[in-house]
């Protein structure tokens, strides 16, 4: 036993020593990956000591006179040089060279000088007084160089004072100020460069200034562990929401960050591939990359953290998760101190955790966000149904993507481009047990404004006119963040997509319905896109070719703009992967369709209707039901929306209801109903299982009323009541002729005397046949004109018919 357990302990120690080298291995990855990019940031820096622009980063302004002004951005770089001048890695050559300490301080200076007197910078444009975009990451670039250069005692004495009078200013202002739109991560950038600020220059209005930076972060973390950015959850973004509080938590463990913290990663390893790439198209502003300091940091405390920045070091060596070679120059500058940050701080790996891809079979919905995410055997299925259903699938065991299916993109006869692919609130989401739906309408995309010479002087006259007042400036961005990103409408065309993941195939069903006079050019279902103006996104990636859209052919274009509806059902075989030949299916249309449920939001006929038809469900039971009823049927409640009526007058009723339309049925959002799918000539119900069947303006849809009606009594409890609504043939035709009614493909139309008579041929004893409805719009005090029309014997001008059957006890 002794010996046994020696060789136990050396084993263990191999073990050890082998797993602490491939960590190394990998953890160098950091380093080396953001080395290589010294020398193309020290290339685009002014190192001339004598030049008027010495330590400016922008090399299109001080060299290649392509720009007006240099914007202060690029001066981030200084903090890249500082990393590497101060601290050990493997392959640094820049380590404690006196060259470098000179750059460094240029950079620095040159940051100061560019300052605009209210503290700000300007990134884009000039005048633009940005707020965290450029001036919170610089301020946190300038006070992270100045403590490494200070650790070691070099940083001159007679350049403190103005540098410390710069970084005030700018910590001032990123408190006193905001931005247009919701940017989660901007709000953390200001977290952590007003911390830094008050650890470096001191001042109880700093910490102050931190608090109120947190205070009005928090408001944009939900509990779901995604932060807001715009209008959603964006995955590369909350990565670096992460980074900017971790670094923050490094120096000042407030536990609040770290509940932050953790909620994201839990939330963000969700979007972690099998494949080893990271967010993407699911995310609100489709962003690529991965920031990984923050989980550097938190791994010794979490696991999963540790995982998480494991899998996509890996990547990162791979050159998936966006290399800093492939980004332009503005925003490479990011990724060399984050990368070296991570180096630096690279955390213990402590304990083990699974991502949620290689864990047991699982689904999780994210209503808040409007995410599907279930594991399924060895498929890993991703939607956001937020963006229109962006639908991601993968094998875990081969770490294929099968699909990357963006919706719908299409062109129209008026040049416009038109998307599902947009955040939209009113969009209805429905989880199942083996995928999900959403509809709504298509939007309009931003079209893509481009600068002439003339359009750049006039913008640039303007800018100096009117930009250099800070409230103005704070206007004028706004303007254009809302007009190059934000701005989109939906138009008459409604989608419904329906995924569901059997064994054997993912299914992706796209029903587009015309409802204006849009003429399509073309539509494209699937592939990987973007539509939205983010200036960090659209990157390659090699995972691009794993994936293809489907065009419509000319063909199905015409039936899509003749018949103004089409549907398309497409299927991805998981054991090979092939995609499947498309199929066209049956569309329902008319009150059978996803365009009956839009359009009663709109037309107040329509809902005026609708709730008459309720309240007169309502009063039916009150009259007529002996006791308190139990259970309550709707056929073809559509949406739901009546029968949420009914709902709310009878709280302690079970309501169910029996809609044919798929379509409507997720367009359902009252949770407190059951919805059925099935047919009322087939309910799939046993005997004596309601007190109450109700039918509002569906008798009149089905091919034999008598037959349903039978059908009907035979799950009605005794006593229970039928209760029917029926508009009058008479002026139901007249609405036909003038195009107050739209056609709703009606098999029968009945008087009042055939439902008594349909009634009680089905068994039932009538208790009320009558009619009601004044007015197609409603009219104030109409029950007490209704009342005196009966009285007077006017009841034959009224609009609706009502019957009400008792099941014999």
């Amino acid at each position: 036993m002794r010996i046994g357990s020696e060789y136990l302990g050396i084993i263990r120690a191999g073990l050890y020593s082998l797993r602490a080298m491939a960590d190394s291995v990998l953890r160098d990855a950091y380093a080396r990956r953001a080395l290589n990019q010294i020398p193309r940031l020290l290339s685009l820096q002014d190192r001339n000591p004598v030049s008027p622009t010495y330590g400016c980063f922008k090399r299109t302004y001080w060299l290649d006179k392509t720009v007006d002004f240099p914007d202060a951005l690029p001066q981030f770089g200084v903090l890249s040089l500082a990393l590497a001048y101060t601290k050990d890695m493997p392959g640094n050559i820049y380590k404690d060279q006196p060259k470098m300490r000179e750059w460094i301080l240029a950079g620095m200076r040159f940051w100061t000088q560019i300052q605009h007197r209210d503290g700000s910078f300007d990134e884009f444009y000039p005048n633009e007084h940005g707020w965290t975009g450029p001036t919170g990451f610089l301020l946190y670039a300038m006070l992270k160089s100045y403590m490494l250069l200070n650790e070691r005692g070099e940083f001159p004495e007679d350049f403190r004072e103005e540098f410390f009078a710069s970084c005030r200013k700018a910590a001032e202002y990123i408190i006193a100020w905001d931005e247009h739109g919701v940017l989660a991560n901007h709000h953390a950038m200001g977290v952590l460069p007003v911390y830094y600020a008050h650890h470096v220059l001191g001042g109880e209005d700093l910490l102050a200034g931190y608090e109120k930076k947190l205070e009005e972060f928090l408001l944009f973390h939900t509990k779901e562990g995604w932060s807001l950015e715009y209008d959603g959850a964006d995955i590369g973004y909350l990565s670096a929401t992460v980074s900017f509080l971790g670094k923050v938590y490094k120096i000042h463990p407030d536990p609040r960050l770290k509940k932050v913290m953790e909620e994201s990663v839990q939330f963000l390893s969700h979007f972690v591939y099998p494949n080893g790439f990271y967010a993407g198209s699911m995310g609100s502003r489709q962003t690529l990359h991965f920031y990984s300091h923050g989980c550097e940091i938190l791994a010794p405390e979490m696991p999963l953290a540790g995982r998480v920045a494991d899998a996509l070091l890996k990547s990162l060596d791979e050159g998936k998760i966006v290399p800093a070679e492939i980004q332009a120059d503005r925003y490479f500058l990011y990724r060399i101190p984050e990368h070296l940050e991570s180096y630096i701080d690279y955390g213990e790996r402590t304990g083990s955790a699974q991502l949620p891809y290689e864990q047991a079979d699982f689904r999780s919905v994210f209503p808040e966000g409007r995410f599907y995410v279930q594991k399924k055997g060895n498929m890993y299925l991703l939607g956001n149904a937020a963006k229109g259903g962006v639908t991601k699938l993968f094998n875990t065991e081969t770490g294929a993507q099968l699909t990357s299916d963006c919706g719908v993109l299409a062109t129209t006869k008026s040049g416009t481009v038109l998307s599902s692919q947009w955040i939209d609130p009113a969009y209805t989401f429905v989880a199942k047990e083996n995928g999900y739906s959403v509809s709504g309408f298509l939007h309009a995309v931003p079209a893509n404004k481009l600068f002439t010479p003339v359009k750049l002087i006039i913008f640039r006259v303007f800018l100096m006119l009117f930009g250099w007042h800070t409230g103005m400036a704070y206007r004028i961005k706004g303007l254009i963040r809302k007009l190059l990103m934000l701005k989109s409408g939906s138009v008459g065309a409604l989608f419904y997509r329906d995924v569901s993941l059997t064994d054997t195939q993912l299914r992706i069903a796209d029903t587009i319905k015309i409802t204006d006079k849009t003429v399509f050019t073309s539509l494209q279902l699937g592939d990987e896109f973007f539509v939205r103006y983010v200036p960090q996104s659209r990157y390659f990636q090699s995972q691009e070719f794993d994936t293809e859209g489907y065009l419509l052919t000319p063909e199905q274009l015409r039936t899509l703009n003749t018949e103004r509806k089409i549907r398309l059902e497409r299927s991805i075989d998981i054991a090979t992967g092939a995609l499947l030949p498309p199929k066209e299916l049956p569309v329902l249309v008319g009150s059978m369709g996803l365009e009956y449920s839009e359009g009663r939001k709109k037309r107040r006929a329509l809902t005026y209707r609708l709730r008459r038809r309720a309240d007169e469900v309502i009063r039916s039971m009150k009259t007529h039901h002996h006791g308190e009823p139990l259970d309550l049927l709707d056929l073809g409640p559509a949406e739901g929306k009546s029968l949420s009526y009914v709902q709310d007058s009878f709280p302690s009723v079970r309501m169910t209801g029996l809609e044919f339309s798929p379509e409507l049925i997720d367009a359902c959002t009252d949770t407190r109903l059951k919805m059925v799918e099935g047919d009322a000539m087939n309910p799939p119900f046993a005997e004596a299982t309601f007190d109450i069947i109700s039918a509002t303006a569906l008798i009149e849809h089905v091919e034999s009323p008598i037959e349903m009606l039978k059908k009907m009594h035979t799950i009605l409890r005794p006593g229970g009541l039928m209760i029917i609504t029926t508009p009058d043939p008479f002026f139901e035709r007249i609405a036909g002729a003038i195009g107050h009614l739209d056609d709703e493909a009606h098999q029968e139309t009945m008087t009042c005397n055939t439902l008594r008579r349909y009634l009680t041929e089905a068994g039932f004893e009538p208790v009320e046949v009558g009619k009601f409805m004044c007015w197609p719009w409603g009219l104030p005090g109409e029950l007490t004109i209704e009342k005196f029309m009966k009285k007077i014997g006017l009841e034959g001008l009224l609009l609706n018919q009502l019957a009400v059957g008792r099941k014999k006890a």
